[in-house]
C-alpha cells in the first residue's frame, strides 16, 4: 500500500510538472510564477493528510494508541478539523516563505511530505497488527 502510494504520488508530481512545462513553453516570459512543483507538493500534502486521518482511524480501531495529544480521544471529525487547520497553516506559511526563498519553500514542503508519508506508513503497519 505504501509503495503504491509513493509511486502514485511520484507519478502525479511528474505528470503535473510535465504538463506545466509544456504550457510554459507556449506563454511569453512574465514575472516569476509559483513553481508547479510547489503546487504539486501542496496537493500531495493535502492527500497525505487525508490518508493520515484514515490510517490513524484504522490503527486505533485495531488497538493502537494515539500519541499525538491533540488527536487523543477525539472523533474522526476532530481529526479532520485539526488536520485541515494545520494543513492550511502549513500551506499559508510555505506561500509566505516562497516569496522570500523559493527553493527553501519547495524543500520544506518536500520534507513535510516525506515525514507525513512516513507517519502514514507507520499507521498502516499498526492497522495490520
Amino acid at each position: 500500500m505504501v509503495r503504491r502510494l509513493a509511486a502514485l504520488t511520484l507519478l502525479m508530481m511528474l505528470a503535473v510538472s510535465a504538463t506545466a512545462r509544456a504550457a510554459e513553453d507556449v506563454t511569453p516570459p512574465q514575472a516569476p510564477k509559483r513553481p508547479v512543483t510547489l503546487t504539486a507538493l501542496y496537493g500531495t500534502y493535502v492527500t497525505i493528510q487525508a490518508l493520515d486521518v484514515v490510517s490513524t482511524h484504522r490503527a486505533i480501531a485495531n488497538g493502537a494508541q494515539e500519541r499525538n495529544a491533540l488527536m487523543r480521544g477525539g472523533s474522526v471529525g476532530t481529526m479532520i478539523a485539526v488536520k485541515a487547520a494545520s494543513g492550511a497553516a502549513t500551506i499559508f506559511f510555505a506561500e509566505r516563505m516562497w516569496k522570500k526563498n523559493r527553493v527553501g519553500a519547495v524543500i520544506v514542503m518536500a520534507a513535510l511530505n516525506g515525514a507525513s508519508a512516513a507517519i502514514v506508513a507507520r499507521n498502516q503497519r499498526n492497522a495490520r497488527r
